[in-house]
């Protein structure tokens, strides 16, 4: 079965915002969601900076994200019981 089409009615693309609200689709809202105009992150300067060595720099940054596969974190990921010996 084909949908009706009505000459007077907007065609228009509808899309589900972050916040999971139905809305017409603006070309501008995806271009600011995407164009990386985001706040700037205090802590940036100290690990990317001109001349920066690249391995020091990403783990300064998994560092400032407390991602490191440290003892506490590593348990957490497993079902059976640590072995701190």
């Amino acid at each position: 079965m084909f949908p009706t089409l009505h000459g007077n009615t907007r065609d228009s693309l509808r899309w589900l915002s972050p916040t999971h609200e139905e809305r017409d689709f603006s070309v501008y809202e995806t271009y600011t969601t995407l164009d990386g105009s985001h706040p700037i992150i205090p802590w940036c300067s100290a690990a990317w900076f001109p001349g920066h060595i690249p391995k020091h720099a990403f783990y300064l940054w998994v560092a400032f994200h407390k991602r490191h596969p440290t003892q506490d974190r590593i348990v957490s990921w497993k079902n059976d019981p640590p072995e701190w010996s």
